[in-house]
């Protein structure tokens, strides 16, 4: 079949349209990356469709990310706050650990193990 000819990059978007046109098809950027989501010969109502899957492909690709926040009390009452934004369960508990051997202080995890932020 004869590669279809087609206006490129298109003349007219839709309103609040989230993909940009580039020399090779459509791209979108979604956390903290350009992400590749179909060539330019797939209409532009389809876009959305091919987006919906290669947004679901990546979410089963990608690692669950944590972010703990770490309360640490000093021996006079006063408390300092960190946060930390990690995929690793292992590396917020030895984070911890460490917190506590270092500091000489009480250092507790909120919400236990972390917040689940992947979005799942």
């Amino acid at each position: 079949m004869p590669r279809q000819s087609t206006n490129w990059p298109p003349v007219s978007l839709p309103r609040n349209f989230p993909f940009t046109p580039t020399k090779d098809g459509w791209v979108r950027f979604w956390r903290g990356k350009t992400r590749y989501v179909c060539g330019k010969s797939v209409p532009i109502d389809q876009v959305e469709d091919h987006w919906i899957e290669k947004q679901r492909r990546l979410l089963e690709s990608s690692p669950r990310q944590f972010e703990v926040e770490l309360i640490v009390r000093t021996p006079s009452g006063e408390t300092e706050s960190r946060r930390i934004e990690t995929d690793d369960e292992e590396r917020v508990a030895a984070i911890v650990v460490a917190m506590q051997d270092a500091m000489g202080r009480s250092a507790r995890s909120r919400r236990g193990r972390g917040k689940d932020t992947s979005g799942r």
